[in-house]
């Protein structure tokens, strides 16, 4: 931004400056933190700020958003990010706790047990019955498709943990990963060719080929999760599994109450319904902003932390945009997500299922059109005849956009397709407990309502999170992340993480690390948090 002079005398009146934050989202009410906090401890500096938010005020956090069944403590779910790990960047641990059983359900056969049921495949005769045509190495399919894609990546994980020790700065991993793996995808990355890791046998890890390709996928990811750059797999799996026995944090009552928490504290409060429709560089150091098509303020500069599709809708031509940021606002990949939560009039899942009782939160996996079902860990100690909430599908990528077919945001009531998709898939994914028509009607014998939400579908989000193709971080990240005169991409597309930045993580880079400041605020609005035992490993938190 253009230079601000003043005076090395403390007592001297300094003459504030004035910016913009385009939306309240994790990173924009971040951002009004830190000129909060710089404001209030570096001598001499001024900033003002207004934070403009297209949605209305019951939508502050953009993907930090909770859908409310009624005020009851436990009667909502997390539509965006679900939790918070207590470490450098993100992680999941499995549960190796062999008393814990989840379903599986592939292939149309469903087992219970813990991620072992996966490695077990080979010596039961495929669970799944996934290999008859044996195109999947034996050896392959004793081992977790997770921990094969972890040791793949290893080699270059550690270099990048080491890129992240200290104080000093250190890309060394950082370029290696640019160099070496962002021109391909992940699909690319496996069929390659032979990779140096072999297995304790002393066999050849690769080339793997199309079947093996796609079993990995199907239990590391949504269809067609392999088609982003390896890059970003890569940066996942640190996201994810930074280093083992980390613990995962969910705020209880949601995890919106983070951004009301942080709206709360600002000095300036965001401007909700307040769409922004232009922005104009009118001088070196001026920018003009509209909203709403209203008459122009003018600021200092513009810090931009929407999502780059909804930034695309801004008229941004006479803003001093180079073509290399112009191109990358339009072409830097978004993923699909989509979420829907049933509400019971109890917890079947934990209560009425028999030996296959859920007794903590966790996941349930498969191939089936639901693909992911997540089990609260915060309602699992309620009484067994007060309703309860699931999270009874979790999609992301095709299996999203295949969901999103059924989801009528405007009109709850014509999911009966939608609803009925649901009922069935439950009952294919629990059905060990009892057959599977009468774990039909116990499901749908227990619905009240429901919540369905595509991503894709909020104008004020157009996709879940930052997704990026092969060769777009190496090639158009870098250019983007660069202030075009005074206006400043921020949020999750300007960060490292940017796969999972959309739901929280990489929109303000190390906010969620100061989560225990915020937990010992009781006046702060911000529940205490309780570990999170079903958390989803693969999806963007």
């Amino acid at each position: 931004m253009g230079s601000h002079a003043v005076d090395d005398d403390p007592a001297q009146a300094v003459e504030a400056i004035k910016v913009a934050i385009v939306g309240a989202g994790a990173a924009g009410l971040f951002t009004g933190m830190i000129f909060d906090h710089l404001n209030a401890t570096v001598p001499n500096f001024k900033v003002e700020y207004d934070i403009l938010e297209a949605a209305p005020k019951e939508r502050a956090g953009g993907r930090l958003f909770t859908h409310l069944f009624s005020e009851e403590p436990h009667d909502y779910f997390d539509v965006g990010a679900m939790g918070f790990p207590e470490n450098p960047v993100m992680d999941r641990n499995d549960d190796k706790d062999a008393g814990h059983r989840e379903p599986w359900c592939f292939n149309n056969v469903t087992k219970w047990g813990n991620s072992d049921v996966i490695r077990a495949q080979a010596e039961d005769q495929e669970s799944f019955n996934l290999n008859r045509e044996g195109k999947i190495p034996k050896n392959l399919m004793n081992e977790n498709p997770a921990d094969i894609m972890d040791y793949l990546t290893e080699d270059i994980r550690s270099k990048l943990r080491t890129d992240l020790e200290g104080l000093e700065f250190k890309d060394a991993g950082w370029k290696e990963l640019m160099r070496q793996y962002d021109s391909m995808s992940t699909r690319d990355f496996l069929r390659l060719g032979t990779h140096p890791e072999k297995f304790k046998d002393g066999s050849n890890m690769g080339p793997f080929n199309h079947n093996t390709v796609e079993w990995m996928e199907i239990f590391n990811g949504g269809t067609n999760w392999y088609d982003q750059a390896h890059s970003e797999t890569v940066l996942e799996s640190l996201d994810f599994h930074y280093k083992d026995n980390i613990p995962w944090w969910c705020i209880v009552g949601g995890d919106q109450q983070l951004a009301r928490a942080m709206e709360t504290s600002l000095l300036r409060k965001p401007t909700y319904d307040s769409r922004v429709t232009a922005i104009e560089a009118t001088g070196r150091t001026t920018m003009a902003v509209k909203a709403n098509n209203g008459a122009p303020t003018t600021y200092a500069g513009v810090f931009s932390s929407v999502p780059l599709g909804c930034l695309k809708q801004i008229d941004t031509s006479q803003a001093g945009l180079n073509y290399a940021t112009r191109q990358a606002i339009r072409s830097l990949g978004y993923g699909a997500a989509a979420k829907v939560g049933m509400k019971f009039k109890k917890a079947w899942w934990i209560h009425d299922l028999g030996n296959y009782n859920i007794k903590k939160g966790g996941l349930g996996h498969s191939d089936l059109s639901i693909r992911t079902c997540v089990y609260p860990s915060y309602n699992y100690e309620d009484d067994a005849d007060k309703s309860a909430v699931l999270l009874c599908s979790y999609t992301w990528q095709q299996d999203a956009q295949r969901m999103a077919a059924f989801i009528s945001p405007d009109s709850p009531e014509k999911e009966d397709q939608l609803k009925e998709l649901i009922f069935r898939d439950l009952a294919r994914l629990h059905n060990e407990a009892m057959s599977e028509d009468a774990c039909y009607n116990l499901i749908k014998g227990n619905y009240e309502s429901h919540y369905a939400y595509d991503w894709y579908h909020d104008p004020n989000a157009l996709g879940a999170f930052a997704f990026f193709r092969p060769g777009q971080f190496s090639s158009m990240w870098n250019k983007m992340i660069q202030p075009s005169g005074n206006l400043v991409i921020i949020g999750e597309a300007a960060s490292p993480t940017s796969c999972l930045g959309g739901w929280g993580v990489g929109e303000c880079g190390s906010w969620c690390v100061h989560l225990a400041s915020y937990e010992s605020q009781d006046d702060s609005g911000c529940s205490k948090s309780h570990k999170s035992l079903g958390e989803q490993r693969k999806s963007p938190v």
